[in-house]
């Protein structure tokens, strides 16, 4: 039997957002290496991105931020509203924006492929908060506004005019 006490199950749950159980059973499968559980959780994580590849993602948030005379907003979607109103989800979206007003990539497929100051490119850190949060998660939409610009409302939707 692996050696451990609640506080490491506590702890390894606050790191990686897994549930009770799983953190217990991979501290388990670990002998009781913390480090060791947390490439559990994160490989069984993993894991289960494959399998929501093809669910829904019809909730989530829009995210802007300006700086200066650079707009940029982005649509960073999950599958249900629980997750979408979430501490991490938001902070996920937030980390997105600061990260797409440094690249300012208006193509969903380029900014998914730069890489963050962490080193990790943006669809990797997708993936993790996908196994990190058990929800299918991805960016629908970005959009880069530089220098000044004017915003009309026709009706349903915002048209951009120099």
């Amino acid at each position: 039997m692996a050696n451990y006490s609640a506080n490491d199950v506590k702890r390894l749950r606050e790191a990686t957002a897994a549930g009770m159980l799983d953190c217990k059973k991979a501290l388990d499968e670990a002998d009781g290496d913390y480090d060791k559980a947390v490439e559990i959780i994160r490989v069984k994580g993993q894991k289960g991105v494959t399998k929501r590849e093809g669910r829904l993602t019809s909730n989530g948030l829009v995210v802007a931020k300006v700086s200066g005379d650079v707009g940029v907003m982005l649509e960073l979607n999950c599958e249900t509203d629980f997750v979408a109103k979430g501490e991490r989800f938001i902070a996920l979206g937030d980390e997105m924006i600061e990260h797409l007003l440094s690249a300012k990539s208006a193509d969903v497929a380029a900014f998914l492929a730069s890489t963050m100051a962490n080193g990790k490119t943006v669809q990797s850190v997708i993936d993790e908060g996908n196994a990190t949060l058990g929800e299918k998660i991805e960016i629908r939409n970005v959009a880069v506004i530089q220098g000044p610009q004017r915003c009309r409302n026709s009706r349903s939707s915002w048209t951009l005019s120099p």
